[in-house]
């Protein structure tokens, strides 16, 4: 977890900021997570027995943002056509999955809805049904010989919350 209030990416010490400047709604914790499809999907084991995940919130990390809006040394500026996601899955207790969710960080493959997420936004997982583990894995359009060149880290907070999901308006040219 992070308590990060810097919006800023200039190093690796900046690696846990994120875009937004601090958790949901103000609050004063957020998680980071780094889910690079080299090391497999990360996950969140649930506790108890298989419930229904309602959601979550998610924002860009600071150090993804940059590299989509700016380029870095390893990937390039994001251009119409590129696109950030993350694919949330599902498993019951037999590790068996149970369904599966793509939302999209950056999405600039319709120029006339061409977003980088830059705020807090909610993700439906009520799509999952009942868990026991999800997991989580980004990818990019942007990807070289040794995979992904975009940073694969999300920052997210409430996890378990319950909301609505709307997409990001138009943010980019």
């Amino acid at each position: 977890y992070a308590n990060r209030t810097e919006t800023k990416y200039e190093s690796l010490d900046d690696q846990w900021n994120n875009i937004v400047g601090g958790g949901y709604e103000g609050s004063a914790n957020y998680g980071v997570a780094f889910a690079a499809p080299f090391n497999a999907p990360c996950y969140i084991k649930l506790p108890d027995d298989p419930v229904v995940v309602p959601g979550f919130y998610i924002t860009n990390s600071s150090y993804a943002y940059s590299s989509m809006t700016c380029g870095d040394s390893f990937a390039k500026k994001f251009e119409k056509g590129d696109w950030f996601k993350l694919t949330i899955t599902g498993y019951n207790e037999n590790d068996e999955e149970t369904g599966t969710k793509e939302f999209y960080l950056s999405d600039l493959r319709d120029s006339k809805k061409a977003y980088i997420i830059n705020d807090w936004r909610y993700v439906d997982l009520s799509c999952l049904g009942e868990v026991s583990k999800i997991g989580f894995e980004l990818s990019s359009s942007d990807n070289g010989d040794y995979g992904m060149n975009a940073p694969a880290y999300f920052c997210f907070d409430n996890f378990g919350a319950k909301g609505q999901e709307v997409l990001p308006e138009k943010n980019v040219v």
